[in-house]
């Protein structure tokens, strides 16, 4: 299972890398919304509705904080903005 977490973020918004297969272990796959992005298996969960959606629902399930490290940022256009939109299909 995935035990840490990047944070990716620029200027205007982050965002939470996380595999899209823990997302459906927490069963919520389906909840995130298309202001987050996704490349192969992975969700960037955008920091304000998602990623706190994954926070509370990380802790019920495992009894403790998800552990989230700064990974990449720039002050310009961060290249998370360039992939697709969220779009969980199974």
């Amino acid at each position: 299972m995935q035990k840490s977490f990047k944070r990716h973020g620029d200027a205007g918004h982050g965002w939470i890398s996380v595999k899209i297969s823990l997302l459906e272990k927490l069963n919520i796959a389906t909840d995130i919304s298309p202001y987050s992005y996704m490349r192969g298996d992975t969700a960037y969960l955008e920091e304000d509705a998602d990623a706190t959606l994954f926070y509370y629902s990380y802790m019920k399930m495992f009894g403790s904080v998800p552990n989230v490290v700064e990974s990449q940022y720039r002050p310009s256009q961060h290249w998370v903005r360039n992939l697709s939109s969220y779009e969980y299909t199974k």
